[in-house]
């Protein structure tokens, strides 16, 4: 078996050469391939929330947070509703319906009606939308329910579109009216059974 040259270095690390080429610390491949792993772990774990909304019991629910929704809209029939924190802050989504809409709305804990949500087919959202989250998720497969993001007064603000990355692995990404992703949220996988 052939014996390879070793050389020290001042900083006291061995290194190795073949007979003819550079000197190579035997380490700068590892640790680059160590850099490059921890790098993405932590864009993962950075880029990604985890969902942890909570459901509300209808008459749980804060008079201040249904009172929001009644106000923007009179004939609204109350389905469910969940709380969440974002920020620091407790916000909830009430799902209803309104003559024939199916309306979620975000409410802050003290009443504060911040965005309503509807139900919009993936052909009406935007085509720099859509690129953005392909261009973000390539091999993904996008939900064709998506829903359109407005303010209190109507003005889209943005989208939240499902995409399913693996069989049972699916992220909620969150966009503004342009596209630019604001957030994502990794999904529970759906409960067998039940």
């Amino acid at each position: 078996m052939p014996r390879w040259p070793v050389s020290l270095s001042l900083e006291g690390g061995a290194s190795w050469r073949l007979p003819g080429k550079e000197t190579v610390p035997p380490m700068t491949r590892l640790n680059k391939m160590l850099a490059v792993a921890l790098a993405v772990a932590l864009a993962l774990s950075v880029g990604f929330t985890q969902a942890a909304q909570e459901k509300v019991p209808l008459d749980k629910l804060p008079k201040e947070v249904t009172d929001a929704v009644k106000a923007k809209f009179p004939m609204a029939d109350i389905k469910r509703a969940t709380k969440e924190t974002e920020g620091g802050k407790t916000v909830y989504e009430v799902i209803f319906n309104n003559d024939k809409l199916h309306l979620h709305a975000i409410v802050t804990g003290e009443g504060k009606l911040t965005e309503i949500h509807r139900h919009v087919d993936l052909k009406d959202v935007p085509a720099t939308v859509v690129k953005a989250v392909e261009a973000k998720y390539p091999k993904a497969k996008i939900d064709e329910g998506v829903h359109e993001r407005s303010d209190p007064n109507g003005k889209v603000i943005g989208y939240e579109i499902t995409v399913e990355i693996s069989a049972g692995n699916s992220v909620e990404v969150v966009t503004d009216a342009n596209g630019k992703i604001e957030k994502e949220t990794k999904l529970d996988a759906p409960k067998k059974g039940g």
